[in-house]
């Protein structure tokens, strides 16, 4: 995998994150849709009001990949905080957002400043603690994942062409930290195969005969040298030596 995105937010305190530059990003700096953050000793912190949402994002130049993020969100009622995809404007986009407080992971879309929850999986979580949430795009599905829990989404219509990622929260003073967008690299599977014992020559594959889910086929036997000799004295009388070599 490429990085396209990454941030440790670890510039001085007090650091707006609007047009902060990212660490790796192609030059890109951080934009804030919504509300307002900054950096507070080495993580990205809400800065706005409880209920006036951060949305920031930066372009990673990519519609597929991997994200993400360590978050640790504050005890509130309505407290959730998340990742977002495919981001065209603050009205119009997909975010998969974890709640402490209501034990919820759940896949989101965002279209004319309408929020649809198109999945969700119950997750028990703690308020002020630091979880990784991963979210992974590809085609038409979503997934996120935290504290082993996943949720995912496989019907995606909207937002398909945007390359924004981001943060999302609705609570003052949730932080974020080690932030990254990743390209994804198609893995070999063996459904998708014409050929498995060709990919499995080319070295593609479990190289063990015993980790593969086909049987090779078996080399051909060796040649040999088949000479005829006389048994005894009368021509009649021979038999067949095969001699491999």
């Amino acid at each position: 995998m490429a990085i396209q995105l990454s941030d440790d937010f670890s510039e001085a305190t007090g650091t707006n994150l609007n047009g902060k530059a990212l660490d790796a990003g192609a030059g890109d700096t951080w934009t804030v849709h919504n509300g307002s953050g900054d950096v507070n000793f080495a993580v990205a912190r809400q800065t706005s009001g409880t209920y006036t949402d951060l949305v920031a994002s930066a372009d990673a130049g990519i519609t597929d990949g991997d994200a993400s993020v360590v978050l640790n969100v504050q005890a509130d009622s309505f407290d959730a905080a998340g990742l977002i995809a495919r981001l065209s404007n603050v009205n119009n986009y997909w975010f998969v957002e974890a709640s402490p407080t209501r034990d919820f992971v759940r896949v989101v879309e965002r279209v004319g400043g309408a929020n649809t929850v198109r999945a969700t999986q119950t997750v028990s979580l703690n308020s002020t603690t630091n979880y990784t949430l991963t979210v992974t795009v590809s085609g038409t599905s979503i997934a996120g994942t935290i504290s082993g829990t996943t949720v995912s989404y496989g019907s995606m219509s909207t937002g398909g062409t945007n390359t924004r990622w981001g943060i999302y929260s609705n609570i003052a003073h949730t932080t974020f930290d080690d932030f990254l967008v990743q390209d994804a690299v198609a893995a070999v599977r063996w459904g998708a195969m014409d050929d498995p014992a060709r990919s499995w020559r080319r070295g593609l594959t479990p190289r063990r005969r015993d980790e593969l889910p086909f049987a090779p086929a078996s080399p051909p036997p060796p040649p040999v040298l088949r000479a005829w000799f006389q048994a005894d004295d009368s021509p009649r009388r021979e038999r067949e030596q095969v001699i491999p070599y």
